[in-house]
């Protein structure tokens, strides 16, 4: 396993001392991975609004660490997003490849975006109060229209708004 990673994360020379030292590391990483995975698909299969989190990967190496990310404490993307996110992907999957429709959330909403451009957007999800689910539909202008929804499933009520906002960029 760590002989088809080392090459990707590592641009020296790769010998048996920097594979003993990195080994270590790429195993730990892929385990954190798995469980992250593990984490994720256990919390969608419980569905509701329950929060996702995925742990932060420190690797930590002669008390050093290796990575440190900056991590927006205030932004917590929940189940309901990612699975109102997997809903758009399936609607506008009809007229284009749904690996073009990406989740980018933030503090106020979660934005549905064609090719994770900001300058794309195709609806927005105010998910934070699971008692009080809104769907934001843009217009031409960017204008949002906020609709009420009583689960989920009512997203795809919104098929035709969803395909013209897609179409626009498509």
């Amino acid at each position: 396993m760590a002989s088809v990673f080392l090459p990707r994360i590592y641009s020296g020379r790769l010998t048996a001392k920097v594979r003993e030292q990195l080994t270590p590391l790429v195993a730990k990483g892929y385990a954190q991975f798995i469980s992250d995975q593990v984490n994720y698909r256990l919390q969608t299969a419980l569905g509701g609004s329950q929060r996702f989190e995925t742990s932060p990967a420190k690797e930590e190496a002669g008390g050093e660490s290796l990575a440190e990310e900056k991590v927006d404490s205030d932004i917590v993307t929940t189940v309901d997003e990612i699975q109102g996110h997997l809903i758009v992907q399936a609607i506008l999957s009809r007229d284009l490849d749904p690996t073009r429709v990406t989740l980018r959330d933030t503090k106020s909403y979660c934005g549905i975006l064609m090719d994770d451009n900001n300058r794309k957007p195709i609806c927005r999800f105010y998910f934070h109060n699971p008692d009080n689910l809104r769907i934001g539909l843009l217009d031409e202008d960017k204008n949002v229209t906020l609709h009420q929804l009583n689960g989920l499933p009512e997203i795809y009520q919104h098929t035709d708004a969803l395909l013209e906002a897609a179409s626009r960029y498509a």
